[in-house]
């Protein structure tokens, strides 16, 4: 009977580890719009699963950081996919957050979390010039908010 309730509890334990998931924006605190172009992992032979990208207003963001947001999924002519490359395209506006990908059980940037993350390359250009992140670089480059949330931001 006691190893039952060892085994329950290690199972209890199992599943609430990763009973969050961390969401990813990418934050456009300038004043002109900037360009987005983001790499989704692509597997051979299988068909690119990559999620729609999703807007809100950065001040709607900043107020519920820990989820609970209202995202409003972009329509097909607010954003360009190419399946063959994995490649998105969208063009943010000024105070606006694009949601780009979710990464349940996020527990911080460790390398080995990167064979993991959807997002391959992220490039931003803007006003102030052009901002790219390849690979290994790509996680890292979003600061915590909360446990629930991670942005990168273009000033």
């Amino acid at each position: 009977m006691r190893r039952l309730h060892i085994i329950t509890l290690f199972f209890v334990l199992l599943l609430t580890a990763c009973s969050y998931s961390t969401d990813f924006f990418i934050i456009n605190k300038s004043n002109s719009p900037i360009d987005v172009e983001y790499k989704v992992k692509v597997y051979p032979n299988n068909p690119v699963l990559y999620n729609v990208p999703a807007k809100i207003p950065i001040s709607q963001l900043e107020r519920n950081s820990t989820s609970g947001y209202q995202l409003e999924k972009l329509t097909n002519n607010q954003y360009q996919f190419d399946k063959e490359t994995g490649i998105v395209k969208v063009q943010i506006l000024p105070r606006e957050a694009i949601w780009i990908s979710s990464f349940p059980g996020y527990g911080g940037y460790k390398y080995e979390y990167l064979e993991y993350f959807s997002i391959q390359e992220i490039s931003i250009k803007g006003i102030e010039g052009e901002i790219k992140y390849t690979k290994r670089q790509t996680l890292g480059a979003f600061t915590k908010v909360s446990d629930m949330l991670y942005t990168l931001t273009y000033r």
